[in-house]
């Protein structure tokens, strides 16, 4: 690491030189994507470049994964972790609230750009596969200004996907904004170096192996204009070293969880920070905010919280539910959503798509425009208050209110708080 730049993370397989990838410059921040199809090298290039980025003591992270289930050691040890594709989708308000703080962190210091520094320590947002939420228009224009404005923030946002195409992105605003700085692996699909100008080799035509014992590292393209592909250092995951020994191999010196527990040094928030991440989710739990995946802490809506009945803090002390289930006690199997929930259990989303239709906004596309929450949670609310006998369907894309009786039985409700 030197001066905002991550050095020596690859190495031309010709001997030319070495591939450096750059954080910020004097300009800011640069906005990266890692590209490349399942196994060619995303995820090890992720843990390096997390790993060193940490390391300076100057960034938190953000970790964002709708997938939910690509890396539980980044979403264990993040300051932030946002983990399935419901809180995914919900996650732009949150995001919303700390670039406010970081742009009044700015105006407090009259600066038209802020460097991340132990004085005000800066984010990593690093966000795992991108095209799983790509498909929301909201999300889309989200992260499309998003990467358009933190140059200036002190946030250095990485975005990690599958392909170049525009589809995957969400638009080629949105790819465009992320292209800074490319780092791109082998793709199984016609992903070119004509959809981002700078990179020497096409995705798709870079060498599977160069006769050396296959590994999840075939090679890379950056705006390094070299002559000959890539090849990146590889920090095996715990299943991979766990493999390692098993199969007679020696066992790696270092792993993900050992690297990120040795090397990472994420400081203390700047109070705006904090603030702005407390009103959204509430108070940090042992220093750290986790929104779904084993061992939640607390529930992210993109509605207000105190919106709709039941609202308030973010701060959720059981785990945030999976699809098709709302969260039960310890013990107690969870509901599946078709069936009816208890008259009083409702979300803020869903509490705001119930006043809506309440209040004569009934047609499908009027909800999505009305509600503040994305295009997908608003279609999700609609599914479930129809499940709970809140709304009915009275034709295609129309919905009228219903009114849900009390538990008959309320002594085999079971307390989710």
């Amino acid at each position: 690491m030197h001066d905002g730049t991550i050095q020596g993370v690859g190495r031309a397989v010709d001997g030319t030189g070495e591939v450096d990838v750059v954080m910020w410059n004097d300009s800011g921040t640069v906005p990266t994507m890692i590209v490349g199809s399942t196994g060619g090298g995303k995820s090890g290039a992720t843990n390096i470049l997390t790993t060193a980025a940490l390391s300076t003591g100057v960034l938190n992270l953000l970790y964002a994964d709708p997938k939910g289930n690509s890396s539980t050691a980044l979403a264990a040890r993040a300051r932030i972790a946002v983990i399935g594709k419901t809180n995914v989708l919900a996650l732009p308000r949150l995001i919303g609230a700390i670039l406010d703080a970081r742009a009044r962190i700015a105006a407090q210091a009259g600066a038209d750009l802020i460097f991340p520094s132990r004085d005000v320590p800066g984010w990593m947002f690093l966000h795992d596969e991108y095209s799983f939420v790509a498909h929301d228009p909201k999300v889309a224009a989200l992260w499309t200004e998003t990467v358009n404005t933190v140059r200036a923030l002190g946030v250095w946002v990485v975005g990690c996907n599958q392909s170049q195409g525009q589809a995957a992105w969400g638009g080629d605003h949105a790819r465009s904004a992320f292209a800074s700085q490319v780092i791109a692996f082998r793709t199984n699909s016609k992903s070119s170096s004509d959809l981002v100008p700078g990179l020497v080799f096409d995705p798709n035509e870079l060498p599977l192996d160069d006769a050396r014992p296959r590994r999840p590292i075939p090679g890379m393209a950056v705006h390094a204009h070299l002559d000959a592909p890539v090849r990146w250092d590889w920090l095996p995951s715990d299943a991979d070293a766990t493999r390692m020994t098993a199969t007679g191999r020696p066992a790696p010196e270092l792993t993900v969880s050992t690297a990120f527990d040795r090397y990472f040094t994420q400081p203390d928030l700047h109070p705006l920070d904090t603030a702005a991440i407390t009103t959204v989710l509430g108070p940090a739990i042992d220093g750290r905010w986790q929104v779904g995946g084993l061992g939640a802490t607390h529930h992210l809506t993109d509605v207000p919280a105190g919106a709709g009945t039941g609202a308030g803090s973010g701060l959720r002390r059981s785990p945030q539910p999976s699809w098709g289930t709302r969260t039960a006690t310890a013990g107690t199997p969870p509901t599946p959503a078709p069936a009816r929930a208890p008259a009083g259990v409702v979300s803020p989303v869903q509490a705001e798509v119930l006043a809506l239709i309440e209040g004569g906004t009934v047609a499908t596309a009027d909800l999505v425009a009305a509600a503040s929450a994305s295009k997908a949670a608003v279609h999700d609310a609609l599914d479930t208050l129809i499940g709970q006998g809140r709304i009915a369907r009275v034709a295609r894309g129309r919905y009228q209110a219903t009114t849900v009786a009390a538990p008959a039985a309320p002594a085999e409700m079971h307390s989710t708080s």
